[in-house]
């Protein structure tokens, strides 16, 4: 991780040229080069390069988020031989309580400096009741305390993780090695601290410090007023949402400044495409750039002057004093981004959502739910919601109707997208019987898609048939008596048909595409 203008310096002088395409160069050389957007470096470093076992330097201070897939990975300058702090995790998270407040907790005890020069190292029975975007947030606070560098040992959090992200292979290898990157049996700690999650309170953190830890239910004396921002995963999006929608649902929008940061643009993209970021946008808050943003000073306020007095409540990792604003009179705090939305929503630090209740547009009083969210999105795609769109626009030859087919168990005619997720359901195969302009157009690649998906196992074109391997993955429940017409209506007829396929293109349609195909020769 080397600054954009010093890399251009450092390869000018390298290579004797003043003109070149930096990008191109840096391909040719094997450097990844991201471009201004791509999101804040160490959740790239997560999403592109990070996994279990991993020895990782960087130069970036938040390299140790990498601790989330069980590596080591340690910003330069805390290279000595460190000592060992254990933390065991017991009980389980509920309510509002949040990984977030995990750290806040372990700050509060170890404080600034606690963790200088050691490994802080989280295990324990309850580590998989946090998801591996959860433990991000724990490891990527850790150097608030001092610490080298945290890590969680290897877990099925982690191997979700990677499955959900098309890193499934390196998940089966982590879980071949799984005896080697969890504490040994009866392993020494220097230091051992203990958290019990059923135990633990919703913490709001400062002013000043990240260690002045305060259960929410206090920090209310401090003050009343606050302008929030977040900087949050997608499960930390979709939580902040979560609590959003309900305020929307009963007529409320924030009371205090509120602005949202997405840490990449993956989880931009997502967010977006997913409507959370509608949904903050419509209870008062604005989406900003996927950047570092108000975390080191570029929060550019109007609401207020420079020597002003004033409370800000962040789920950032820094609170010190200027940090965020470079006003040295505003008062951080830090805290989880459910909690930051909640006192948004309310305007004032007098507010604990675990107990105290608010006042609907419609004068009822109404609490907020602790808010729940997927660490991932679930279809990555959005497949399922795509395959409701099925031949909706194609003519049926047999009645002349548009969307309109026969359903071979209920006798009646029904849209072609329910009929084909009938089918998958209980597991009955059926084809496509289309013309020579089938899939043409944009359409191409759904028109592939979706009869698979719903267990479509191939199409016929004219005089062109696909006889496909493609089976259902998983048997569904027992299918419904199918009447029995072979008699007199010749069901049971075999006709074959032509096909245009090549050699090649017959491997690829056995396998199930050109890329299971490239699989399959790889192994």
């Amino acid at each position: 991780m080397v600054p954009y203008s010093l890399l251009v310096t450092r390869l000018q002088k390298a290579l004797g040229v003043r003109q070149y395409h930096v990008a191109s160069v840096l391909v040719k050389y094997g450097v990844s080069f991201w471009k201004p957007g791509s999101g804040i470096i160490h959740q790239i470093i997560l999403e592109k390069y990070e996994y279990p076992g991993v020895l990782l330097i960087g130069t970036d201070s938040h390299t140790p988020n990498g601790g989330s897939l069980g590596g080591i990975c340690i910003g330069v300058g805390g290279l000595k031989c460190p000592k060992v702090i254990g933390v065991k995790l017991m009980g389980s998270l509920s309510g509002w309580t949040s990984p977030k407040d995990v750290i806040l907790k372990v700050a509060g005890i170890l404080t600034m400096k606690g963790g200088t020069g050691a490994i802080v190292e989280y295990h324990g029975p309850v580590v998989d009741s946090i998801s591996c975007t959860g433990m991000v947030t724990v490891c990527n606070m850790g150097l608030e305390i001092g610490t080298t560098t945290s890590v969680f040992h290897y877990n099925l959090r982690m191997k979700k993780y990677m499955s959900k992200t098309c890193q499934a292979d390196v998940a089966n290898l982590a879980d071949e090695f799984k005896d080697h990157l969890v504490p040994d049996p009866g392993c020494h700690y220097d230091q051992l601290i203990e958290v019990n999650f059923s135990e633990l309170k919703l913490h709001i953190n400062g002013p000043f410090t990240p260690d002045l830890a305060h259960p929410v239910a206090e920090v209310g004396k401090v003050a009343e007023k606050e302008e929030c921002c977040t900087n949050s995963s997608y499960e930390d999006m979709g939580c902040s949402a979560g609590g959003a929608q309900q305020a929307l649902a009963h007529g409320l929008k924030c009371k205090s400044q509120f602005t949202i940061t997405p840490c990449s643009e993956q989880i931009r993209a997502s967010i977006e495409q997913d409507g959370y970021a509608q949904t903050l946008r419509d209870v008062g808050g604005i989406v900003l750039a996927n950047a570092c943003g108000p975390c080191i000073g570029q929060l550019h306020r109007k609401d207020i002057k420079k020597q002003e007095k004033n409370i800000i409540v962040t789920s950032y990792n820094r609170n010190f004093m200027g940090h965020n604003d470079m006003n040295p009179k505003t008062h951080a705090f830090i805290t989880s981004p459910e909690t930051v939305t909640a006192l948004a929503i309310v305007g004032t630090l007098k507010f604990n959502p675990e107990t105290n209740y608010l006042t609907g547009k419609d004068s009822k009083k109404f609490k907020l739910e602790a808010p729940d969210a997927d660490e991932l999105p679930q279809f990555r795609g959005h497949l399922d919601n795509i395959s409701n769109n099925l031949l909706s626009g194609a003519i049926n030859i047999e009645n002349g109707k548009a969307n309109s087919v026969h359903d071979a168990v209920t006798h009646e005619f029904g849209p072609f997208p329910d009929t084909a997720h009938y089918y998958k359901k209980y597991g009955i195969s059926w084809v496509v019987i289309g013309d020579e302009n089938y899939g043409k157009g944009s359409s191409w690649e759904h028109a592939a898609l979706e009869p698979r998906h719903l267990s479509g196992p191939g199409h016929h074109h004219q005089e062109l048939c696909q006889d496909s391997r493609d089976q259902p993955e998983e048997a569904g429940p027992a299918a419904p008596d199918l009447p029995d017409h072979s008699e007199p209506e010749g069901l049971d007829e075999i006709n074959l048909l032509n096909h245009t396929f090549n050699e090649t293109e017959i491997q690829w349609f056995s396998a199930g595409s050109a890329l299971y195909r490239t699989k399959e020769l790889q192994q």
